[in-house]
């Protein structure tokens, strides 16, 4: 998640990246320690939101977005409720209800999947007889029944996006072995995409960093939808947002010089975890960059994760030790913690 930081520097946003407890979220079908111990996330999410919204003037808390790989995906969709759009890579909430999971609003979606993904199965985890098993015992704790990626998606968009269009193959994304499609006539200028990658597995090899291609189209998706709150236009070779009345368009063209300045005057990054008060003055909580787990959640506020249920599967914790290795530089960054 680590190159997110360019992301966030180039688009002009805040960039926070949480660091789930033993490296893992808990988000319903997946991970670890902290789906075990039934962690709190999601109210941890809201903290680091309201705690930034409180404290810093220039952040607004209904313009936040996350993207999130492999237990970050599932917990970014797990928690979309507090998104105004979100990323899932690698990983995505299924069999659930997902109106009532982003908060009964619509809520932009930018998904990404391999369809040789091997450790979240693109046709679905679940105990269904005759399909391949997720990894970490995600299957053991899905349901009896898979739902693929595509099915998922389609449901998103229809139900939480009320895209009333057809699903149309988008043509400006030039990335080899990759489809995307977008669902259109979506309701309140919200966009829902899928891409598929034919031969990208898990996106951790080598690593996160160099196995996953659309770092900045995650950026422009974010910054799009920001823009288009205030009917404004967003132009990619500018990577700017333009209005027609600057003075009533928070979000525009004529801003982003002094928002990208305030962000730059802030302090130093410092690592937050579920034992820091986040309701504490801004000096002491969350900064603009937080260290990040290797599965992890970013979370972005325009301005301008994977282990089992089952604790004694030591199968389960090697396919997770596996995983949660393949980054060494995002490792590095979690150790100096």
């Amino acid at each position: 998640m680590i190159k997110f930081e360019d992301v966030a520097e180039n688009f002009k946003f805040v960039l926070v990246r949480p660091e789930g407890i033993h490296n893992s979220w808990n988000s319903k079908y997946c991970c670890g320690y902290s789906l075990e111990k039934e962690i709190d996330d999601i109210g941890f999410f809201k903290r680091i939101i309201r705690d930034l919204d409180v404290s810093l003037d220039f952040i607004s808390k209904e313009m936040t977005f996350g993207v999130g790989w492999s237990n970050g995906g599932y917990m970014v969709t797990y928690a979309a409720s507090l998104f105004r759009g979100i990323a899932p890579i690698a990983g995505y909430q299924y069999n659930a209800d997902l109106v009532s999971l982003a908060g009964n609003k619509s809520t932009s979606i930018f998904q990404h999947h391999s369809s040789n993904d091997p450790f979240v199965r693109f046709d679905g985890c679940c105990t269904e007889p005759g399909h391949q098993s997720c990894c970490c015992g995600i299957s053991q704790a899905g349901a009896g029944t898979c739902t693929s990626v595509t099915t998922e998606w389609e449901s998103w968009a229809a139900n939480v996006n009320h895209c009333a269009g057809p699903t149309i193959v988008r043509d400006d994304f030039d990335f080899d072995g990759v489809t995307c499609y977008y669902g259109s006539s979506c309701e309140s200028n919200t966009n829902s995409t899928l891409c598929v990658y034919d031969n990208a597995g898990h996106f951790n090899r080598p690593s996160f960093t160099n196995g996953f291609p659309m770092f900045d189209e995650v950026g422009h998706f974010f910054a799009q939808d920001a823009c288009s709150l205030n009917k404004g236009q967003w132009s990619r070779a500018e990577k700017t947002c333009i209005c027609d009345d600057l003075s009533e368009s928070l979000f525009c063209s004529g801003q982003g010089e002094d928002l990208a300045a305030s962000s730059r005057s802030m302090p130093s990054p410092r690592i937050a975890d579920h034992h820091d008060d986040l309701s504490a003055p801004a000096a002491s909580t969350t900064k603009l960059i937080v260290a990040s787990l290797v599965a992890g959640v970013a979370i972005f506020i325009y301005v301008r994760t994977k282990l089992t249920r089952r604790r004694g599967s030591k199968k389960h914790r090697n396919e997770w030790n596996e995983l949660s290795t393949s980054d060494p530089n995002e490792l590095e960054m979690h150790q100096i913690t």
